[in-house]
């Protein structure tokens, strides 16, 4: 199967202060957790991200990205509110490797990780 995009093209278009598109956007999150993106192309893509920046469109498509490309669980059938603290280690391994880069004074810790009305919450600790 063809790729609609190269990581390359993505990372050289952030890296030379491009606007992402939202399909550029979509792929890659959906193309990184196939596999397809290898995690070095994601850090450079993300020191792109840190040192050009998004605009709010982009931040707010990278979001949705990010939550569409993972498993939702509803606990809306509960009578009470429900804050379930579950292991991501995988998950905290690769994000605490890409957040590094991008805030090098925060702490990461997988017991951290909160899944609230099907969002990943990461509480940080400073250093």
């Amino acid at each position: 199967m063809a790729e609609a995009f190269a990581a390359v093209e993505i990372i050289a278009a952030k890296r030379d202060r491009h606007e992402l598109t939202d399909a550029q956007i979509d792929w890659v999150v959906d193309a990184y957790t196939r596999g397809v993106v290898a995690d070095e192309q994601m850090s450079a893509l993300l020191m792109a991200i840190l040192l050009n920046g998004m605009n709010a469109r982009e931040i707010s498509r990278w979001t949705d990205a990010m939550i569409n490309s993972g498993e939702r669980m509803s606990w809306s059938a509960l009578s009470v509110p429900t804050l379930i603290n579950i292991p991501l280690a995988e998950l905290a391994t690769k994000l605490r490797c890409h957040l590094r880069l991008l805030l090098p004074h925060v702490e990461l810790q997988s017991h951290n990780f909160l899944v609230a009305d099907s969002a990943i919450l990461a509480e940080p600790s400073i250093n």
